[in-house]
């Protein structure tokens, strides 16, 4: 079944474990079983060559993500579950002016008895990775999985409830997990929008390149090292303390804040392979 496509060339992709409705652009599922577990892959690209922002929520596995080499998105994933379980995996794509969103999830048959769900079903997932083009604007949501991505080149939200944030970047970053270590690598400080970085009680560790004109202003109850001159204010009835590091002439402001994580800030050591 193909989906209908309006003047806006929306297209919608739902896959499910058992029934997939094709659109041009979508690869055929595969499935294999390693003992008592199935791993089904799926697999979409664009159709869209001027994709100006993309949005991905996972709450269930990591997120993998990469530049694209041409103005189309691209996304795979890799579906766990045990063979017992009849929940299925179902990833949802749509694509309308420019805009695609990516919703991973799984789908309950009418019926089912949550109480038969055993420990191993419990452990299911969906891991997925997404080619982004240069300019398109990213945002992605996890609750216990990791964000990775390098060579991205636009500005990325990217927010988790227990996993890591490690992205290495062009744009401009605004990071938020509770319990995860936050690690950006900053190509380039010359931000359209300013950084901001938190965390509860995770780490975070920041690299900047040499040139970077920017005023960090950091807050946390936990370390605060770093390559550069720093000024702290530590208030004797607070336990938080506060610093401002200011690189070139200040012009872009960046926040940096934890509960109680530690907090790093690196100079980028610049080679022909980073």
């Amino acid at each position: 079944m193909r989906p209908r496509r309006s003047s806006t060339a929306a297209v919608l992709v739902i896959l499910s474990a058992c029934a997939l409705w094709a659109a041009p652009s979508l690869e055929a599922q595969s499935e294999s079983r390693l003992g008592d577990w199935k791993v089904e892959t799926f697999r979409w690209t664009g159709t869209d060559e001027a994709t100006r922002s993309v949005t991905v929520r996972n709450p269930h596995g990591n997120v993998r993500l990469r530049k694209a080499e041409t103005g189309k998105a691209f996304t795979s994933a890799a579906i766990q579950r045990h063979g017992d379980d009849p929940r299925l995996g179902d990833i949802r794509v749509e694509e309308a002016d420019g805009k695609v969103t990516i919703e991973v999830g799984f789908s309950t048959p009418e019926g089912f008895d949550p109480a038969k769900l055993t420990e191993e079903m419990a452990k299911h997932r969906i891991d997925i990775t997404v080619l982004v083009p240069a300019e398109a604007r990213l945002e992605v949501q996890t609750e216990d999985g990791d964000i990775e991505g390098k060579g991205l080149e636009s500005d990325v939200t990217a927010s988790s409830t227990t996993g890591d944030i490690v992205l290495s970047i062009d744009g401009s970053l605004e990071a938020r997990t509770e319990r995860g270590t936050v690690k950006a690598v900053f190509k380039s400080a010359d931000w359209r929008t300013p950084p901001k970085l938190t965390t509860t009680t995770g780490e975070i560790i920041v690299w900047l390149p040499p040139n970077a004109n920017t005023e960090i202003r950091a807050r946390t109850a936990g370390w605060l090292t770093t390559d550069y001159s720093l000024e702290i204010t530590s208030p004797p009835e607070e336990q938080m303390k506060s610093a401002v590091v200011k690189l070139g002439d200040g012009k872009h402001p960046f926040a940096i804040e934890s509960t109680k994580g530690n907090i790093r800030l690196s100079r980028l050591r610049i080679s022909a392979d980073s």
